[in-house]
């Protein structure tokens, strides 16, 4: 049997970041007004039994385009995990960790950098080097999606500041 070649699905990219456009423009509310590091921090879950944090920070405007770092980390109780888990100051273990440009002028936002990887490319050969999927960008973005409905579903503001600097 003969795999077929993977084909771009474009029109279905740009309605991935077109719909994730408009879930930031929800969350952060006027984004384009929006100071360098000013920070927004949203709480997931219950804090009883399992809470993840995900935090919003402008690191980037310009005139068309917002560069936004998206964080989800979640504190480390189990000390078997923190044992083997990279932690921050505040013993959190940081699950994912992305830059997202909003195209002002296109109505898109596209995730740029995700985990270590940055620059994604369309379509991926397979195998490869750093072992993408053929369709990696595709998946990055539609993830980013699932994360951002979720945090329209489910959570809850905890602060938003200006952080000078």
């Amino acid at each position: 049997m003969i795999k077929k070649r993977y084909h771009v699905d474009l029109p279905g990219q740009q309605a991935e970041c077109e719909a994730n456009y408009n879930r930031l423009q929800r969350i952060l509310q006027n984004v384009v007004s929006w100071k360098l590091n000013e920070t927004r921090q949203y709480l997931l879950g219950n804090s009883l039994v399992s809470e993840s944090r995900i935090l919003f920070s402008v690191i980037e405007q310009t005139k068309y385009t917002t560069l936004v770092h998206i964080v989800q980390d979640v504190p480390l109780k189990n000390q078997r995990l923190s044992d083997k888990t990279v932690t921050d100051d505040e013993g959190r273990a940081g699950i994912y960790n992305a830059n997202v440009r909003l195209y002002h002028d296109v109505r898109l936002a596209e995730v740029v950098v995700c985990q270590p990887y940055r620059q994604f490319t369309s379509r991926y050969e397979y195998p490869n080097d750093d072992m993408h999927q053929v369709s990696e960008k595709m998946q990055i973005n539609r993830f980013l999606g699932e994360l951002l409905s979720h945090c329209l579903a489910y959570a809850r503001v905890d602060y938003w500041v200006t952080v000078s600097g």
